[in-house]
């Protein structure tokens, strides 16, 4: 055991009997990872720093304390959109939990998953699956208290893993932000961040506003796009660019015009010592200077996304560390900078949430000795006398407490302690009076239009898409941002993406395609778009074909594509598969039906657009064989759907054409309407 002047780091290497290294957890569970050492759970400037910034109670620190170091939960969220998500939870409630209630793990108790209770659909629903209605509660979100090798060993949690399959795991604290920013369908958001929040749900109809993902870093913009493929959207889009000089994003290349955004998520670059719990090291290596570095790009992020926001529009700054300098410092400092916006209280909102108010008073250290001056001033006199009166200070007056904090309502910034995390987050929004009489007029003028537009679209008739670029109604709520930012972030020549092209109706294979789809009317078809260098001419061979919406379609065409840095744009609905030697022996047209197939991901987007008559009705029996074979045969199927599937381009020679079908269930939802599950 060794000690450090910095802080206090305990190092242990525990020998099994049978001679090779384990792990212990803080549950008193054995690890099945190789690691050889593990580190005490302590860090003594850590606990004298935050004991200073009074982030807790006195009383309460040594509990704060034990919490910190307890294992993070295992945590997840069945999408409120999804039909199926209300038959899986009720399936959790009343099949998995009383089995989990009793389970033993190597001598200890392991606990039921829990619903948690402040998320967005804990209420109660009733459902008609007997004569008696049964009552039960469906918060769809879920947490899992249950160390890794009981969920891999234990039989009873082995196979309730296995149950969940593919459902996506996300962190407790990444589904606040979407809670408390209300995005609407048609909101134009921007998520500023270092992972993808999931604010996407699947929609009936394709929403008229837009997603925008970005990140900094080039390959995790790959993994946002890998994780909205599993709720796939039109309107979302992912970028790669530096969120503290976000560009303007025009949807006129004639007029110039930007967009300013409803929404907008700050997740910013932090120190994370509010990670503690998943990220061991930080006990470690964490020094008190940590934040420090950081105010000044976390100011510059959120003073852009200030600049980025509509009137009445809202912003979520968010941080996972515990540090007043990274958060209250930061948002004080904005305030300052922009009396437009004011912090919003959100104390009625998810009201089971556990949390603590903001901080009006901080101790700023400038030093890892956690050296504290009481004022800026007194900063810059030690400051000269170490460096030199010409040397550039590395600390600035916004670190420090302004005089009227107590007017700033940082009350109102919470500290959420949930059990299953700790996360720091504060909602702003622009005052309405922020801009002048006549802009708020062309707003309102705009969403009118906007609706009007969208009610004709539902009605069926086509909206002229192709030439969405010369009237799109959006146009008139459009408002430059005010401040110039370079157009380009240094490294646009090594932007390798392929282009976006969007196609011509008259293209030939998009031409055989839609005549065999037979799609309702009022699908954007002038939507449809490719990714390769070739571009869309009539004599380029498609391979993917891609869906936005009109917004998109005005950012995609307005906008130089590398300048943005488009990682990724809509949804992906056909993709082309070769029929080999076979294709040799049939005309053009029916190559042109069986070579491109719709995607599962295209499926929820592409539905409400293919007409009822072409839609193959099948059973539970039929959805078992489809589901349980790689290749099912047509002759396994029942009658009638058989013989649909062979009516509607079941032929030998179309074998590899296209079939939507439906399962009809007999349980019905509260419109009267049969719950159906979507396969392709």
């Amino acid at each position: 055991m060794t000690k450090r002047k910095a802080s206090v780091v305990t190092f242990m290497r525990l020998i099994s009997q049978k001679g090779r290294s384990s792990n212990i957890n803080p549950s008193g569970l054995t690890s099945d990872t190789n690691e050889q050492w593990i580190q005490e759970m302590k860090n003594e400037k850590f606990e004298l720093y935050y004991l200073a910034q009074k982030l807790v109670d006195e009383d309460e620190w040594h509990q704060f304390l034990e919490f910190l170091r307890k294992p993070l939960p295992t945590t997840f969220r069945l999408s409120s959109s999804w039909e199926l998500s209300h038959d899986l939870n009720k399936i959790i409630q009343e099949t998995y939990i009383p089995h989990l209630s009793n389970v033993t793990f190597e001598g200890v108790r392991l606990d039921p998953p829990v619903q948690i209770s402040w998320s967005d659909r804990y209420t109660s629903f009733s459902y008609s699956l007997t004569p008696q209605d049964v009552s039960v509660n469906i918060g769809l979100a879920w947490h899992l208290n249950v160390p890794k090798p009981a969920l891999r060993r234990s039989p009873e949690f082995k196979r309730f893993h296995n149950f969940l399959g593919n459902i996506s795991r996300q962190e407790a604290v990444s589904m606040i932000p979407p809670l408390l920013l209300g995005v609407e369908s048609n909101h134009l958001t921007a998520q500023l961040l270092e992972a993808l929040h999931k604010t996407q749900s699947r929609l009936e109809t394709i929403p008229s506003g837009i997603v925008i993902a970005n990140d900094s870093d080039f390959k995790r913009t790959h993994l946002l796009v890998h994780q909205s493929s599993r709720l796939p959207s039109p309107a979302f889009m992912v970028t790669n660019l530096d969120a503290s000089s976000f560009p303007k994003i025009f949807v006129d290349s004639h007029n110039h015009q930007s967009i300013k955004f409803d929404r907008i998520l700050c997740d910013v670059p932090c120190s994370g010592d509010g990670t503690l719990r998943k990220n061991l090291n930080i006990w470690r290596h964490w020094q008190s200077t940590d934040g420090n570095g950081l105010h000044a790009l976390q100011m510059r992020i959120l003073t852009r996304a200030m600049k980025l926001l509509k009137p009445n529009g809202r912003i979520v700054y968010s941080t996972c560390s515990f540090n007043p300098v990274e958060n209250e410092a930061v948002v004080a400092g904005a305030l300052q900078n922009h009396p437009e916006f004011e912090i919003v209280d959100v104390s009625s909102d998810l009201p089971n949430l556990a949390r603590k108010p903001g901080l009006v008073t901080w101790y700023p250290v400038v030093n890892k000795e956690l050296v504290h001056y009481p004022s800026y001033d007194d900063y810059l006199t030690y400051w000269k006398n170490i460096d030199g009166p010409k040397s550039v200070p590395k600390m600035v007056p916004t670190h420090w407490p302004p005089s009227n904090a107590e007017d700033l309502n940082l009350h109102r910034w919470y500290v959420f302690t949930d059990i299953c995390f700790l996360q720091l987050m504060f909602l702003l929004q622009r005052k309405a009076t922020s801009l002048t009489e006549d802009e708020l007029k062309s707003i309102e003028l705009s969403k009118r239009k906007r609706t009007a537009s969208h009610e004709l679209d539902s009605r069926g008739h086509e909206s002229k898409r192709s030439k969405v670029d010369e009237n799109f109604a959006v146009k008139n709520e459009l408002e430059c941002v005010d401040d110039p930012v370079r157009n380009d972030t240094g490294n646009s020549s090594r932007f390798k993406e392929a282009p976006y092209s969007f196609l011509d109706i008259s293209h030939p294979q998009l031409k055989q395609l839609m005549n065999h789809l037979q799609l309702l009317p009022s699908f954007p078809v002038s939507n449809l778009f490719v990714r390769n260098p070739e571009g869309a001419g009539s004599s380029v061979s498609l391979r993917s074909i891609y869906l936005c919406n009109d917004m998109v379609k005005c950012i995609v065409e307005a906008n130089d594509y590398s300048r943005l840095r488009l990682v990724s744009v809509g949804t992906k609905l056909f993709t082309r598969q070769d029929g080999g030697e076979n294709d040799k022996s049939l005309d053009t047209t029916t190559v042109t039906r069986r070579r491109f197939r719709i995607l599962a991901d295209g499926v929820p987007t592409l539905l409400p657009y293919i007409p009822r008559d072409m839609v193959c009705l099948g059973n539970k029996d039929d959805l078992k064989q489809l589901l349980e074979s790689y290749h099912p045969l047509i002759n396994d199927l029942s009658e009638p759907f058989r013989s649909q599937i062979v009516a509607k381009g079941g032929r030998r020679e179309e074998a590899m054409a296209n079939v939507t079908a439906h399962e009809e269930s007999s349980r019905m939802d509260d419109d009267g309407k049969h719950k159906t599950v979507q396969i392709e």
